[in-house]
């Protein structure tokens, strides 16, 4: 099953997406950073 995650480490926030079995990080970020920009980091 293909899935977008998220894991909170201490600070952090990890997302992460499990392709085919497969793990693929895609950003950290510290709580005091803005959220995900989704819209801006593939399009619309």
């Amino acid at each position: 099953m293909d899935a977008l995650r998220e894991y909170v480490f201490k600070d952090y926030l990890l997302l992460y997406a499990l392709i085919g079995g497969t793990i693929y990080l895609l950003a950290i970020r510290h709580q005091r950073q803005l959220s995900f920009d989704f819209e801006g980091h593939w399009g619309r």
